[in-house]
């Protein structure tokens, strides 16, 4: 895949190369952007559609389960069940937004040092570390700002999880009022309640 995409920047007319704006892939950022883009690709491919598999199964299936075992409990429960997945999509698209927003950046400073490190006798006959020096810097600094927002966003998707308290206290006391008004069977109901957080998380 590194290699195709490296053919398909060398197939491109010289002109492509003067017309990009800054942050794009540009001569001086192929190097660093095609180990980057490949990960990223690898990554989707080896381990995020298997676990998006394995969540939406997990999701069906304990929630079929807690159906069969104690229809009124799902059924009040799966309100406080959702509330675990929108915390978790909206906090995970700002993260996405983020975490590609870094990795611009991370192509931009590695562009930066590739080319600095490739004409490194250039930049030391004309003085140009510490300019060189500031550019990488500053391309950092984005980074840096990016990174914090990942940690805001990531500790808020974290602390939402404190909704299982919530979903585990209510599915006990709606279990205890079934149990002892409705007549059903405790350990349906604990294993119901049990399928709905594990559906949910």
């Amino acid at each position: 895949m590194r290699m195709e995409y490296l053919k398909s920047v060398l197939r491109q007319e010289v002109g492509f190369f003067d017309t990009q704006t800054a942050g794009s892939s540009t001569t001086y950022q192929v190097v660093s952007l095609i180990s980057s883009d490949a990960n990223t690709v690898q990554s989707a491919l080896s381990e995020k559609i298997p676990d998006c598999l394995t969540y939406v199964s997990a999701f069906l299936f304990c929630h079929i389960f807690a159906f069969v075992l104690s229809w009124r409990l799902a059924l009040a429960a799966i309100p406080l069940s959702v509330m675990f997945i929108v915390p978790a999509l909206v906090f995970g698209k700002m993260m996405l937004d983020v975490t590609m927003k870094m990795i611009e950046s991370y192509g931009v400073a590695g562009g930066i040092a590739e080319q600095a490190i490739s004409s490194i006798r250039t930049v030391f006959s004309y003085v140009g570390e510490n300019q060189t020096l500031k550019r990488f810097s500053t391309a950092l600094q984005k980074t840096m700002e990016l990174g914090i927002k990942q940690g805001f966003a990531k500790g808020l998707m974290l602390g939402s999880m404190g909704v299982i308290y919530v979903s585990w206290g209510f599915q006990a006391w709606v279990g205890t009022f079934l149990i002892s008004e409705k007549g059903e069977k405790g350990g349906h109901v604990f294993v119901a309640g049990f399928n709905i957080l594990m559906g949910g998380l």
